[in-house]
């Protein structure tokens, strides 16, 4: 199902076209190209690796020449100083955790590097948003692959991650 907001009732859209039904997929509003972008999820039984943007009215698969590992339950915002998509973390196929941060700009997928030792560690189900005040893109939680229940926070500067709020604060 596909539903909209407009800020008083719920309606319900019947778009053309459009992704398998899927579970753990990633979903942010992109301000450049005035879409919504889908990522992901797992469809079927299959991890997806696919992208997906929604203009209001049909969906369309958006032809990538690279694209992140295919995963669920990764966290993603858009990045209005970057003018692009941040895409952080999840899990792959057979219940591999991911640490990767990818940014989607137009239709290209750029993968960047971790540094060893400053940058928030694997991790699903994670919360991402822009903070205009600090004009950084910040992550905050999400679940280890033990199970733990994170509590940290991290600010994406559009080329680097740094810590915010340790997890033992």
């Amino acid at each position: 199902d596909l539903w909209s907001w407009d800020g008083t009732t719920w309606t319900e859209l019947f778009p053309s076209g459009g992704p398998d039904p899927r579970s753990g997929a990633v979903m942010t509003f992109d301000q450049v190209s005035g879409q919504v972008v889908l990522f992901g999820g797992v469809a079927t039984g299959t991890y997806d690796d696919d992208t997906w943007t929604f203009d209001g009215t049909a969906w369309t698969l958006l032809t990538t020449a690279t694209a992140p590992p295919p995963r669920a339950s990764a966290t993603m915002a858009f990045d209005p100083g970057a003018g692009n998509i941040v895409l952080f973390g999840g899990t792959g196929a057979a219940g591999t955790p991911l640490g990767d941060t990818w940014t989607l700009t137009g239709s290209t997928w750029t993968e960047f590097p971790n540094t060893p030792s400053n940058h928030p560690e694997f991790r699903t189900g994670a919360t991402m948003v822009y903070d205009p005040v600090g004009g950084q893109v910040v992550l905050f939680g999400g679940t280890a692959p033990d199970g733990y229940t994170m509590n940290d926070t991290w600010a994406w500067s559009g080329t680097a991650w740094t810590e915010l709020f340790p997890a033992d604060m």
